[in-house]
């Protein structure tokens, strides 16, 4: 864990966490593989962890076609949201040829277009935490923290995954409901402005280099990196305030 203040210079020194969701707080593959599951299961199909593996692998290859990884494209920052649903549609198409040529019959039939809307709402249901998450809410909350999660993603999905944590944060900000994504200027400058905080009250923590650390670094806000499969930084990256590698190592830092 890098920092080299202690707990008390911290608490000090912080009065905003701001969190981001998708494999911070939230396995965002594993609540994509459980919707996945739950759609088959309406459509008369148990789909078992071949099918459902396959599912996650073409989403994340066409999540790459699409350039969503992109996300300090100008380009992709304007259609960012278009471009999630469309992408999940584009899913639906290749999984339906998947099924059909390997003999999976469903009990209805159904759109690609259809199948997205279905999804998209089994999505909102998900709940996979990542380990120590409620935990580390629980004890900062207890210390005294104003807890955040700022988020990309469209905001129902974003709102149902978190349901469970929401007695633990005070704001939820999603990219949808602010027209800007990370890591836009536009997005940060919209949270600290909704928190009427200073960036040198806030600390953000995320496991994104692109989104989450290169965003809040911009922003002239300190940050936290999420590292648990303890990936370099690459040169081209600011460097992070601190590193962590499980989210309950903030307990020490904070």
């Amino acid at each position: 864990m890098d920092g080299t203040m202690t707990k008390g210079e911290n608490k000090l020194r912080y009065k905003h966490v701001i969190f981001d969701a998708d494999d911070t707080l939230l396995r965002y593959r594993d609540d994509e593989r459980a919707a996945f599951r739950r759609l088959f299961l309406s459509l008369g199909v148990n789909a078992d962890e071949d099918l459902l593996s396959c599912c996650n692998a073409v989403s994340e290859k066409i999540w790459t076609e699409t350039g969503l990884y992109d996300v300090h494209s100008p380009a992709i920052q304007k259609r960012y949201h278009y471009l999630y649903k469309e992408h999940i549609e584009r899913v639906f198409e290749e999984i339906f040829r998947y099924c059909k040529e390997c003999g999976i019959v469903f009990s209805k039939r159904i759109s690609p277009e259809n199948a997205r809307d279905s999804f998209l709402r089994e999505l909102e249901t998900g709940g996979n935490y990542v380990d120590g998450a409620k935990e580390t809410l629980l004890y900062l909350k207890n210390r005294g923290y104003i807890l955040s999660v700022a988020t990309n993603g469209l905001t129902a999905i974003q709102e149902g995954r978190t349901k469970e944590l929401q007695n633990l944060f005070v704001h939820l900000f999603v990219s949808e409901a602010f027209g800007a994504i990370k890591p836009s200027e536009a997005f940060f400058a919209k949270f600290l402005s909704a928190l009427h905080a200073k960036k040198e009250e806030c600390l953000f923590v995320g496991d994104s280099l692109s989104s989450d650390i290169c965003g809040a670094k911009n922003a002239g806000i300190d940050c936290c990196f999420f590292n648990p499969q303890k990936k370099s930084v690459p040169e081209n990256v600011p460097a992070p305030d601190f590193t962590i590698e499980k989210l309950t190592d903030l307990m020490r830092l904070l």
